[in-house]
């Protein structure tokens, strides 16, 4: 059984589908690639690659297209200007040109770069993206936001650049690490907190089926996801209003990413910056302090490996948030969420400038309380 979202403004328009052996589906393949080209750059990384790679190549292949493998090495590190360029220069030696195709395989990292490259290669090439883990599934695949780090920060060099299609194959979460699939479950967690709390409840409820992967459940809380993130990219497709609820937990989590030189995983770093901004919202809004140690709750309920000692610091933190690309004039801004499932606007911007003693006193508190949950 497959699921359809149509993904529709008036600027764009995509399918995602959700099903399970997309990938291996000659028929849905053709159906979604046959109108965009006849040659195909599959870009993808070093360990999805030798796991899906050559079979899409293949079913491409049968079906009388182009089709060549570009693979760079797995990992944030590599999500950069100078992978990008790499990756360029080995297409136009190859011959690609402006009647190509990308096809983006892999999680988040591979849709960010490659969608950033389909965007700016002459001039703009359309892209498909098959996600391969329930991170990219959920969040990067929808919305067309693709970019690089920088040294500054992250996602800080990019565009805005919508995918014809979007292929949600089931079957590759099956042998998706465990670790790598609860990221997933931290973005979709955070759908729920800033929209909709009865989603928020889902996760509550469904701990133990959802981190079995079972099929129904998952499919479910997928098909959940990507519909309240396709509801807010449709009104506006920059970040200049409503799509900034998405960022709720992400300019503290995007932050310890950076200070961490990434070696503290998205998801993880997110899940933190969502306990730290709820903090926030309980010094600046109307958000309870039971409904802050509710979403605490959660992420012990899903095992997340957050709860213990953390030493940074709390200056840099703050110095890498003045280059969030939320940021105005050099100022962090916050997304508010008033409760479980309701998200605060300010003056249509849906996020605000914060003070710096209430940053610093949040950090402080998240830090002692995720090492006080692991004594316990």
């Amino acid at each position: 059984m497959k699921s359809h979202i149509p993904i529709l403004s008036s600027l764009f328009s995509y399918d995602v589908i959700i099903g399970e052996g997309l990938l291996s589906s000659s028929e849905t393949l053709k159906k979604y690639v046959t109108p965009l080209s006849s040659c195909f750059a599959i870009i993808t990384d070093s360990v999805v690659g030798p796991l899906y790679a050559e079979q899409l190549a293949e079913i491409l292949h049968s079906l009388g297209f182009v089709a060549k493998i570009f693979t760079f090495p797995s990992g944030e590190k590599f999500k950069t200007r100078e992978t990008k360029e790499l990756l360029e220069d080995q297409m136009l030696e190859s011959g690609f040109g402006s009647d190509s195709c990308v096809i983006a395989l892999g999680g988040g990292v591979v849709s960010d770069v490659a969608g950033f490259l389909a965007s700016t290669y002459s001039r703009g090439i359309p892209w498909i993206i098959i996600p391969t883990s329930l991170l990219s599934m959920v969040d990067a695949s929808i919305g067309g936001k693709c970019g690089v780090n920088t040294p500054f920060g992250k996602n800080l060099v990019g565009s805005v650049y919508h995918p014809k299609a979007v292929l949600m194959d089931l079957n590759m979460l099956l042998t998706l690490p465990i670790l790598e699939y609860k990221m997933g479950i931290v973005e979709m967690i955070k759908h729920g907190l800033i929209a909709q709390e009865e989603y928020f409840s889902f996760f509550e409820k469904n701990v133990k089926k959802l981190l079995q992967k079972e099929r129904e459940p998952l499919e479910e809380a997928i098909y959940k996801s990507v519909y309240i993130k396709a509801l807010i990219v449709q009104k506006e497709e920059k970040e200049k209003g409503i799509r900034n609820l998405l960022n709720f937990g992400h300019t503290i989590g995007h932050a310890l990413e950076t200070v961490t030189r990434n070696h503290l995983s998205h998801g993880l770093a997110v899940a933190m910056g969502i306990i730290a901004e709820g903090y926030i919202a309980t010094r600046c809004a109307s958000l309870s302090v039971e409904s802050l140690e509710r979403i605490i709750r959660i992420f012990i309920e899903y095992e997340l490996d957050i709860f213990g000692t953390h030493s940074y610091s709390l200056k840099e933190i703050i110095q890498v948030m003045k280059y969030d690309k939320k940021s105005k004039s050099q100022v962090p801004q916050f997304v508010m969420i008033d409760k479980i499932g309701k998200s605060l606007a300010f003056e249509g911007n849906y996020c605000t400038p914060v003070d710096n003693g209430i940053i610093s006193n949040a950090l402080e508190w998240m830090f002692a309380k995720l090492e006080n949950e692991a004594l316990l």
